[in-house]
């Protein structure tokens, strides 16, 4: 049977190599969002390992969401079609005209002139025309594509309503898993106090000799979940800020309130 210290010190690069694949596995992810996949990417933690933040993010519309920004593009694009198709069939109107002139060197009674006459024009006209154009055959074809254009707007249309409906589920999602972490955040520092506390009655019982140094190693592995536990509550707390803002579809507010905080904001 290996001894205690060595079974600690076995679990604890057991847990190492987890936080360093974890941490390996992160870097890249946020490589990836950056648009930086080959890029080296190193993190400041700045001081999001204090207490988490109480404020809350402006609210943004979920209809200035890039996502349903361009769906509504789409619909209005299709009302186009059709607004172009509904004025297919009218009328079209045409202002012709024409002006020209002539220079012939001769004059009315048959002689010609010489010199330099007739190297610019001295006979003018013009002339003024109206032409209209009207599609009669062309009816049964623009209404066949209005009714097609008509079914791709209202299929954009109800595509842009399900947009709104999913941006807005991801939101309350988003805002249910923020108020969880605000609260699972408010209670872990009185577990951390709790294993400070337990982990120094053990350490000074095991120095008068009334415990054992299993004890203590357990007290010592339970602080350290404490302090774990804490930080990733912390942390817990930005991420679902991002998470919000993300599903606001607006992450400025957010970088902006970030920026305050590590550069040591109110």
């Amino acid at each position: 049977m290996l001894p205690v210290r060595m079974r600690s010190w076995l679990r604890a690069r057991v847990n190492l190599a987890r936080a360093k694949q974890q941490e390996k596995i992160s870097r890249a992810a946020l490589a990836d969002i950056l648009g930086l996949p080959d890029t080296s990417v190193e993190v400041s933690e700045g001081s999001l390992l204090a207490p988490p933040p109480d404020e809350s993010l402006p609210t943004t519309p979920l209809t200035n969401n890039p996502i349903a920004q361009v769906q509504h593009a789409r619909v209005e694009e299709g009302q186009a079609q059709v607004h172009i198709l509904d004025r297919s069939y009218y009328p079209k109107f045409y202002l012709q005209s024409s002006v020209y002139g002539r220079g012939s060197g001769w004059n009315p009674a048959g002689n010609l002139e010489g010199g330099t006459a007739g190297l610019g024009p001295d006979r003018s006209n013009w002339a003024v025309g109206l032409s209209v154009t009207f599609p009669v055959f062309d009816i049964f074809s623009i209404r066949s594509r209005k009714a097609i254009e008509s079914a791709n707007e209202r299929a954009e249309a109800a595509r842009y309503d399900q947009t709104l409906q999913d941006l807005t589920g991801q939101l309350r999602k988003a805002q249910a898993s923020l108020e969880g972490a605000r609260n699972v955040a408010e209670n872990t520092p009185q577990e951390l106090d709790a294993a400070r506390t337990t982990e120094t009655q053990v350490r000074a019982r095991y120095q008068t000799g009334l415990s054992t140094l299993v004890d203590v190693t357990d007290a010592q592995s339970l602080l350290v979940q404490a302090e774990t536990d804490d930080a990733l509550a912390r942390l817990a707390v930005w991420q679902n800020l991002a998470a919000v803002a993300a599903s606001q579809g607006d992450l400025e507010p957010f970088l902006q309130f970030l920026h305050g905080k590590t550069q040591g904001g109110p």
